[in-house]
């Protein structure tokens, strides 16, 4: 464990803390903190995990290498994806073949669509070792273990780079968004998915807002800071959506029936698989969504430098 008294971003001593909780996943019985910079104001985990150690927390059975929806979830899925992928591709120059990496592909669901419905080469990056064989084997996806600091890459080597909720996950993101900006194209594009701070959704909640998901997520930035981390790395910024899905809303009661009561019948009715739960919560995420309040936001900036 270690104890941080600077903001991970900016480096300003003025720091105050927002919330403490344990692992609600796993059974862990450490103490995470996060706070927040008054000076840029990023929100970060202060004690965590060291980098060295973060790989306690994610084991096999860490719900984005294990998740299963239900059919409509996954119908939804599948045409948000090849929706985005329409989306990406407008901004393009025209080539004949296109290059995109995953950044935290696990076994590859997004490479697929990318790879079989649009004709992208993919290549993928992924911590856990178990989910790179999976793709190998199952699908022969290309997809290298590691975070992107350990790769090879070579300098314009990817026409698109996607990251679906990874940057929250990084000790070194403005690392790891500079990288991403050598190994894009000129004129190469990104897609960014990631928890966002400073909305009705975040207040609501509290210190039992899902998006803390400690220790998991060590980093968690406004739209301001995003745009800002963004454009220092020479991207322009193309469209901005706050994401109207009811996960956050759901995993949240989760959260507090959880702190409250503890893992039973109460807590575990409200999941991501329940469709009474998605369709008693969706209209309200659909209306954060629309006004900019909601938890969660996707961000497509194309490369200009």
């Amino acid at each position: 464990m270690e104890v941080l008294s600077k903001c991970t971003i900016c480096g300003s001593s003025r720091v105050r803390e927002v919330g403490r909780g344990g692992d609600l996943s796993f059974s862990h019985d450490e103490i995470f903190v996060f706070s927040v910079c008054l000076k840029c104001h990023v929100f970060f985990l202060s004690t965590r995990p060291r980098e060295d150690e973060a790989y306690k927390f994610y084991g096999v059975e860490y719900d984005p290498y294990t998740a299963s929806y239900t059919k409509l979830s996954e119908l939804f899925i599948r045409l948000r994806t090849l929706r985005e992928l329409d989306s990406i591709v407008r901004f393009l120059p025209p080539r004949d073949k296109k290059r995109l990496l995953e950044i935290g592909s696990s076994w590859g669901k997004y490479l697929l669509l990318a790879r079989n419905e649009r004709n992208f080469e993919v290549v993928g990056v992924e911590m856990s070792n178990a989910m790179c064989q999976k793709g190998r084997e199952e699908h022969g996806l290309l997809i290298y273990p590691g975070d992107l600091r350990n790769q090879d890459f070579s300098p314009s080597e990817f026409d698109v780079v996607v990251m679906n909720h990874v940057l929250e996950h990084l000790y070194h993101p403005k690392e790891t968004i500079a990288m991403i900006a050598k190994i894009l194209n000129k004129r190469g594009v990104l897609l960014l998915r990631t928890p966002v701070v400073g909305t009705l959704e975040q207040k609501i909640f509290g210190k039992y807002w899902h998006a803390y998901e400690f220790p998991r997520h060590v980093t968690l930035f406004s739209e301001k800071n995003l745009v800002d981390l963004l454009e220092q790395q020479g991207f322009e910024i193309k469209k901005i959506r706050y994401e109207g899905v009811p996960n956050n809303l759901i995993l949240s009661f989760k959260n507090f029936f959880q702190m409250k009561l503890g893992s039973g019948v109460i807590a575990n009715l409200f999941s991501i698989k329940n469709p009474l739960m998605l369709a008693l919560f969706s209209p309200l995420s659909f209306l954060l969504g629309f006004f900019h309040q909601s938890g969660r936001i996707m961000i497509i900036a194309q490369k200009h430098k």
